[in-house]
């Protein structure tokens, strides 16, 4: 990491994100039902098209037709799959930071459980670590900048997450405990 991004993630990132949150304390809940409003016409839309999707890829099975049609009608069921996945996501979070404050969590919380050592919760040597999320007998998790990514099963992430995947903690708990709350 460069000293420009270290400028830029311990500088300006941080008044970016407070930027941000004032726009949204000034939205308030009319800007979070429209954004639920926009996210839900777009679920529909991707369901819509995912059931066609399914709908055409029965019927070409049934007919017999040739291979490359039904994989061309296949092939984008997973990245629709995905951004359906991605909007539900998105939704829920949005109606669970509207039911209450976000349980104490503060930026510098949240800043400083960043930068706890991820060589604290997994046990690192030369840069590699085996992955915790599968049955790995030699280390295929590179870790860098505090950072993780599995070379075998694709599992990535920050310290935060990898806590959070490792132990099910939710993002607050998490914060809480790398932060030393």
């Amino acid at each position: 990491m460069t000293d420009l991004d270290t400028y830029y993630y311990r500088v300006e990132m941080p008044k970016v994100r407070q930027k941000i949150a004032e726009f949204k304390s000034e939205m308030g809940n009319w800007g979070k039902c429209k954004r639920i409003s926009y996210l839900y016409s777009s679920l529909f839309e991707l369901d819509a098209e995912l059931f066609e999707r399914y709908t055409n890829y029965k019927k070409s099975s049934e007919a017999d037709n040739p291979y490359i049609e039904r994989s061309l009608i296949a092939s984008h069921i997973p990245e629709i799959e995905k951004e359906i996945g991605k909007l539900e996501r998105e939704i829920a979070f949005i109606v669970r930071g509207s039911q209450g404050p976000n349980q104490g969590i503060t930026p510098e919380m949240t800043h400083q459980a960043r930068d706890y050592p991820i060589e604290y919760l997994i046990d690192v040597k030369r840069g590699m670590a085996r992955c915790i999320f599968h049955d790995d007998h030699n280390p295929s998790m590179g870790i860098k900048n505090n950072h993780f990514h599995c070379f075998g099963c694709g599992e990535k992430g920050d310290v935060i997450s990898l806590l959070m995947k490792r132990d099910g903690l939710s993002f607050p708990e998490a914060v809480k405990f790398l932060s030393g709350v």
